[in-house]
């Protein structure tokens, strides 16, 4: 896993909540990635989250980057289309017998996010990628 899937107390620890939108994207988006595998393997044609977790990078590049202003506007509408999918997406795994895949997608549908509170959409990509870290592990165990 590139990144690395943080308990609730080292959320509070290493203080996310205080990240630029920038690194809590990035982070976010690393961790929806780290677990996208689990969506694709029980939906291999639907490439929905990670449109959206490549949006989220791509968005936030660019920002890092001071990338003109009408770029970063068409990246920002493309990551709320994208956002919007991937959340159609962890809707429909709703229904599918693993329910890693679902909150895989929702990983990826919060990484993607665009609203004030970026860190806060960030925290819920984590959880949700450490939800479904939890049940891929509970799947093999049985």
């Amino acid at each position: 896993m590139k990144a690395i899937i943080i308990s609730d107390k080292e959320i509070e620890q290493f203080d996310v909540e205080t990240w630029s939108e920038t690194d809590a994207r990035l982070y976010a988006a690393d961790c929806a990635e780290s677990v996208l595998y689990l969506y694709e393997r029980e939906c291999p044609h639907d490439s929905r989250p990670r449109h959206a977790i490549n949006s989220a990078k791509n968005y936030a590049r660019m920002i890092e980057l001071k990338a003109p202003r009408v770029y970063i506007e068409e990246a920002r509408r493309a990551l709320m289309w994208a956002a919007e999918e991937a959340y159609n997406a962890a809707v429909e795994a709703i229904l599918l017998p693993e329910p890693a895949a679902c909150y895989a997608a929702y990983a990826a549908a919060y990484a993607a996010a665009v609203d004030e509170d970026m860190t806060r959409r960030a925290i819920e990509a984590i959880r949700s990628a450490r939800q479904a870290a939890f049940y891929a592990n509970k799947e093999e165990e049985q």
